[in-house]
């Protein structure tokens, strides 16, 4: 499901999955009809985010399982935000409330990119303060930046296992419909 046919199509040219055109505030599925749903930087582009919740709520099986992540920490606002048309960023506990009070269970949640944290912060505090204009932070790219960036993202989904981190750039949430 993705409300963008731009990117169905690039999909569909290099697979043939089930395809749906749709928006999450208003999804296209009857109630009761999905057991998983994975939503990957999604709700923090609507303007109703607690809707969209309801809404994969209504979609999901009794014991279907909702994945989601979502950046976090409003101090870490850059232009990245700005760019890809974000409308906030969160907390852990202000997403597990939110999904708490759609009637979700949190089986798993944590915060992730925990080694980017300080770098990302300084760095876009940097841009603030001395009123860098760019377009993207993803032009701002070194090979070495490259292999480091591969190094941590192979390492946390390993220490994920057994610790939760205090802090990150994003979150995860694991939640059940009971």
């Amino acid at each position: 499901l993705d409300q963008s046919l731009y990117a169905l199509n690039l999909i569909k040219k290099k697979e043939n999955p089930p395809l749906l055109a749709g928006d999450l505030n208003y999804l296209p599925m009857k109630t009761k009809s999905i057991g998983l749903i994975i939503a990957m930087d999604v709700f923090e582009h609507l303007e109703h985010d607690q809707n969209g919740m309801s809404e994969c709520y209504r979609v999901l099986n009794n014991g279907g399982v909702l994945f989601l992540t979502v950046p976090a920490f409003r101090s870490l606002w850059g232009i990245q935000d700005d760019t890809t048309g974000h409308q906030r960023r969160y907390s852990k506990k202000e997403m597990m409330n939110k999904l708490k009070q759609e009637g979700f269970d949190i089986l798993r949640s944590s915060y992730f990119n925990f080694f980017l944290f300080f770098p990302i912060l300084i760095t876009r505090r940097i841009i603030r303060l001395l009123k860098f204009r760019i377009e993207s932070e993803n032009k701002m790219n070194h090979p070495f930046i490259n292999v480091l960036l591969k190094t941590i993202f192979s390492l946390e989904p390993y220490l994920l296992r057994y610790i939760s981190f205090p802090f990150g750039v994003s979150i995860f949430c694991v939640a059940r419909k009971d």
